[in-house]
């Protein structure tokens, strides 16, 4: 446990690099990477073993959601290291990024249980002319919109673990990604002014992620949040993307809903495991 060195952590994405290869899914997520290439914190732990003075396993605890990410090199599997991180971040629940056959076989050696699942959902794409026209005013974002959007998130977001707790400061590193612009992010205003927005991220000139809906609370129940998607899914197709994915909890079974009756299927499902399944949200 402790600070990272660069080796380090350039150590650790070749690690989750490697793995994603054997997996087919990537170990850590966004949150995962920012925190390894922020200022320590102390709510962030992170922990490491090595092997020849390489890592071949790391894992990471935020306690601000309570959650852990690991990843143990594909040739150093089922030797302990799993569990011998597990144990040294005091059985945190823990993400199964993909819920791959090796997670969900240490998950029941060790008496874990699924406490949260996100639903990885796709989509084809459509030509731009065949979603249905809005009753909503949409426009793109502008700088001047950054305030309105936060309040919008919070108050959509509110019993979410993770997207509720997101702070200005939150939304500006995101913006300040690479993968940002500002045409990805789309506003919603009705009588009231902003009720929703839908903001996209595209990961190939292909292939984009439905990266946010949200919708305030006194506008739910308005059709807002189909609108929406709509409007985000006929400017991709208008820019040539062909697939869009999206992430839903299981358990929200009105936005599960929704993507299902606008043609998303699930791929694949991400897995919050715990002892026992305690500590669920």
């Amino acid at each position: 446990m402790g600070g990272l060195t660069k080796q380090e952590i350039a150590d650790i994405l070749s690690l989750a690099a490697t793995a994603e290869i054997t997996d087919g899914h990537y170990p850590l997520n966004e949150t995962a990477i920012w925190n390894l290439q922020a200022a320590p914190n102390p709510q962030i732990s992170h922990f490491t073993i090595k092997s020849s003075d390489a890592i071949c396993g790391y894992a990471q605890a935020d306690l601000r959601y309570h959650t852990a990410q690991l990843v143990v090199a594909p040739t150093q599997r089922r030797l302990g290291l799993a569990t011998t991180l597990l144990q040294e971040m005091e059985l945190t629940p823990v993400w199964a990024f993909g819920n791959t056959a090796g997670a969900r076989q240490l998950a029941s050696k060790l008496g874990y249980l699924p406490i949260r699942q996100l639903a990885i959902l796709e989509n084809t794409l459509d030509s731009p002319n065949n979603y249905p026209s809005q009753t909503l005013q949409i426009r793109h974002y502008s700088c001047g919109d950054l305030d309105e959007v936060v309040r919008v998130n919070a108050s959509a977001f509110i019993a979410h673990p993770e997207q509720g707790k997101l702070t200005r400061a939150d939304f500006e590193q995101r913006m300040c990604e690479e993968w940002f612009d500002p045409a990805g992010l789309l506003l919603g205003f009705d009588s009231k002014g902003l009720v929703g927005f839908i903001w996209t991220k595209r990961h190939d000139p292909q292939r984009a992620e439905v990266y946010v809906i949200a919708v305030a609370p006194d506008s739910q129940g308005s059709h807002y949040g189909s609108e929406l998607l709509f409007a985000g899914m006929a400017q991709l197709a208008y820019a040539g993307v062909k697939s869009v994915f999206l992430y839903v909890d299981i358990a929200e079974t009105i936005p599960l809903n929704l993507y299902l009756r606008s043609g998303f299927a699930e791929s694949s499902r991400d897995v919050l495991y715990a002892p026992g399944g305690s500590g669920g949200f």
